[in-house]
């Protein structure tokens, strides 16, 4: 079965829990992030949307980190 997803960096204009709820909403299999995407490093913060992905059942595909600030 194909599974259909989008990248953070397509939506990058909003922040990243409205890019889960878009994605969620858009009823997609999976979504890519982008190190960019992120407000913060704190593990309360991470940990919630990781939380907040698993509820709505929206796989993390990957993690992309570029060499650039």
């Amino acid at each position: 079965m194909i599974k259909i997803g989008c990248n953070y960096l397509s939506f990058r204009h909003m922040d990243l829990a409205s890019f889960v709820q878009t994605a969620y909403d858009l009823r997609l299999d999976v979504i890519d992030l982008h190190r960019s995407a992120f407000t913060s490093t704190e593990p309360e913060y991470l940990r919630g949307i990781k939380m907040m992905c698993l509820r709505l059942g929206l796989p993390i595909g990957y993690l992309g980190v570029s060499n650039r600030s």
